[in-house]
This record gives C-alpha cells, sequence and structure tokens, in this order.
C-alpha cells in the first residue's frame, strides 16, 4: 500500500497494545498480524481495531503480545497460547493491493483446531474500520463476512442493495361526504415494495370489501362500496434506522360497484404516513395511515377516505 492510516491513529493503536493484558485472566490471544504490503503503522492500527471489536463482541478479556509497532507475527501462536493459558488464539493477515486490503482472521482452539475463519477484502482503508467490526463478529458468530451485513453498517463500496418486499396487505376504510353516506370497507391484496437506501417503489392490487352488500334503504342510508383497486406509489423513510417512519403518495386506479349491478370506474390519490418494523429483516411488519381524495365521483360524492393499513412482507 502506498498511504498509511492517520498518524493519531497509529499512535493511538500502538499506545493500547502496549497494554498486555495479565495471562492469569486472559480467554483469548491475538498476536501481531501477519502484513504483507501494509505499512507497520497501518498493521499495528487494524490489528488493535479488531482487538477492540472482538472484545466487545466476545465480551471476554484479549491477550495482546504485540509490544511495538513493528512487532513480528508469532512462530508459534499455539506454543504461546498454551504458555500463557489462553483458551483460544486468533491469527491475524493483511495484504495490500493497491489500495485496498485483503483482510483474513482465524479463531482456534488452544490446542490448533481451526473454529472459524472469515476472509473478505476492504476496498479502501476508509471502510476498514467497517469491515474489522464485520470480521470481528462473523468470526465470533461463526458465520460469514457477508451475513454480518446489518442496516447502517455496509461500506461505501457495497452501498445499499436493492431489497424487493412481497407481501399481503390488509386495511379499514371510513369514506366521508357532507352529502352522502358510505358504510366503511376494507381491502386485502397483494403488496409489492421495491427499496433503495432512502426510498421504496410501491405497487399492489386486491379487493374492496363492503362491511354489508346493501343499496340505501330508510333503514340504513348509506352506500355500501366494493370492488377491486392497483395501486401505485413511492415514499421516502424519514432516519436510516431499524424501525423507520415514512411519507409517501401515490394514485389507486379502481373499479368499484355500490349496489344493484352498478359499477363504474375510479382514480384516486393518496397521502400516506408509515412505520417499517424490522427493517433488516428478511420478514418485514408495516402499518400506514392513508388519506385519500377521490379525483372521479364514487356514486354521486368524491369522498375522502381515512384508513389503517397493515401489511407482512418477505
Amino acid at each position: 500500500m502506498h498511504h498509511s492510516m492517520p498518524r493519531f491513529l497509529s499512535g493511538l493503536a500502538l499506545s493500547a497494545s502496549l497494554l498486555v493484558a495479565s495471562p492469569s485472566w486472559a480467554d483469548t490471544l491475538v498476536g501481531p498480524a501477519k502484513a504483507t504490503n501494509v505499512s507497520a503503522g497501518d498493521t499495528a492500527a487494524l490489528e488493535q481495531l479488531f482487538v477492540d471489536a472482538y472484545s466487545v463482541e466476545a465480551q471476554e478479556r484479549i491477550l495482546v503480545t504485540r509490544t511495538a509497532e513493528n512487532s513480528t507475527p508469532l512462530e508459534d501462536p499455539m506454543a504461546e497460547a498454551a504458555r500463557t493459558g489462553a483458551n483460544e488464539y486468533v491469527v491475524l493477515s493483511f495484504v495490500g493491493l493497491g489500495d485496498g486490503i485483503q483482510i483474513r482472521a482465524s479463531r482456534h482452539q488452544a490446542n490448533g483446531q481451526v473454529i472459524h475463519s472469515v476472509k473478505t477484502f476492504s476496498a479502501n482503508m476508509n471502510d476498514a474500520s467497517q469491515v474489522i467490526d464485520r470480521v470481528a463478529e462473523a468470526l465470533h458468530e461463526r458465520t460469514t463476512f457477508e451475513e454480518t451485513r446489518k442496516l447502517g453498517n455496509a461500506t461505501k463500496t457495497e452501498g445499499k442493495p436493492t431489497e424487493r418486499i412481497f407481501g399481503v396487505k390488509t386495511a379499514a376504510f371510513l369514506p366521508w361526504s357532507p352529502n352522502t353516506s358510505y358504510q366503511p370497507f376494507m381491502t386485502l391484496g397483494f403488496d409489492g415494495r421495491i427499496e433503495m437506501e432512502s426510498f421504496f417503489i410501491e405497487m399492489g392490487a386486491g379487493f374492496v370489501f363492503p362491511l354489508a352488500n346493501n343499496y340505501p334503504s330508510a333503514a340504513d342510508p348509506r352506500y355500501a362500496i366494493g370492488g377491486i383497486y392497483g395501486e401505485f406509489g413511492a415514499s421516502a423513510y424519514l432516519t436510516d434506522t431499524e424501525v423507520a417512519p415514512y411519507l409517501g403518495g401515490g394514485i389507486l386506479p379502481r373499479v368499484l360497484s355500490f349496489g344493484q349491478g352498478s359499477i363504474q370506474g375510479n382514480m384516486a390519490a393518496y397521502a400516506q404516513a408509515g412505520v417499517m418494523f424490522m427493517r433488516s429483516r428478511s420478514t418485514r411488519l408495516y402499518l400506514d395511515y392513508r388519506f385519500v381524495v377521490n379525483l372521479s365521483e364514487v356514486v354521486f360524492e368524491r369522498p375522502l377516505e381515512n384508513g389503517i393499513e397493515f401489511g407482512i412482507g418477505w
């Protein structure tokens, strides 16, 4: 590599690494990393980032054997683990490739048996801290580097992938108009969301169910609305968090019926405010409040509709 970590970071790594833990209470040993085409300062800094991250993941004490910025790797880490009484040891390897760095970490039992290993690549030193954090997590949890990816920890090189969420959504709506009465109605349908880093595009289709299939009468003067709907819209997330509120809007092309064989086309626009739950999980839950403005008549009026929607997607 042709550049180094900031001097203060290298100095911090060296000073921290000089704090050698007492062998009597060390659980995991981490020796000086093997480095090729990586400066001594960068190597010490990356190693200390790993020690800090792994101690948090494992919640155990770490024995660090580095005594200087240019300390050489242990010739026999298994023997050193036995000498110090460590239960496990970790071997780190850094290889500089252009502006990036290949990172490999292997976790061993005290007898040398490999417990788990992780190998990945950091495209630049700006991503190194996040990459090291995820390497430590993957090593401790015995999983792959890719599986450690969560909301907010993707590297700049990775970016946030497009997520496709498909599921079902149900809702209850209450239409209102000053001159015409309508029964509340429910909807049930397919809902699809294509999610980017800070927003999603939504599309869906389904059925409108009246609460009672009747035409207005003296006993109940309200119109019962049924039919089918489609929807197309988009919403923007307000936060980059696991539970994320959002605001958006879209259009609702519909074909509605309201008793005695009366059928009409309808177009409406909506605004919505919602919350996405478990945003980094494969299963999503979301809850919306939706305000609908009819652009064409429903029976004789253009009622306003207020509704609450609940959806689940995968």
